[in-house]
């Protein structure tokens, strides 16, 4: 046998050798790399779902605080007209119910306002409405006229808080949309 037959012979088994060896690194490195993208599909599809699940939380508790005020907005219009036809014990019972429910819903809701910018006009909202309760309860004769226009300044406000938090929730849902692409 000849040595070049012999080299050309070694050569191929150690270009073989590390092929082998090189396709062998390859194979486990994509597996790693395969592994670490499922890894962080999984933490993205998670932040996702639960930044996702805070927004839609966050509009829940809009709507459902929006529609205790609007309600107690409307209870108070017509217990401004109609109170003079009701005893005293009814008329106290009625507005401890409406406050207390303002008051439950607020609480409930208040961590979620505030982390936004516009937890300030929750918090408005519901002591605007505190006060017109508190005058009504008062022995003291009241303005209805005062008192409506107070209702329509508590409006005011509920509408630069739903306006501002729709902005927001639009922004957020936006926000995530892009980083999820």
């Amino acid at each position: 046998m000849d040595f070049s037959t012999i080299g050309t012979s070694a050569l191929k088994s150690l270009t073989s050798v590390f092929t082998t060896i090189f396709n062998a690194f390859s194979k486990r490195k994509l597996f790693q790399l395969q592994k670490k993208d499922a890894r962080q599909k999984q933490v993205s599809d998670y932040l996702l779902n639960t930044s996702t699940a805070h927004i839609n939380q966050l509009d829940n508790t809009l709507r459902q605080y929006i529609s205790v005020v609007q309600r107690t907005k409307d209870q108070l219009r017509v217990f401004i007209y109609t109170s003079h036809n009701m005893s005293k014990k009814r008329k106290a019972a009625t507005l401890h119910l409406l406050r207390e429910e303002l008051i439950n819903c607020y609480s409930a809701s208040r961590s979620y306002f505030d982390s936004t910018p516009y937890g300030g006009h929750a918090h408005l909202v519901k002591s605007g409405l505190l006060n017109i309760i508190l005058e009504l309860e008062s022995s003291c004769e009241y303005d209805p006229e005062n008192l409506l226009e107070a209702i329509n300044l508590v409006t005011s406000d509920q509408d630069q808080l739903c306006k501002g938090l729709a902005r927001s929730v639009h922004q957020m849902r936006q926000s995530l949309e892009q980083a999820h692409l």
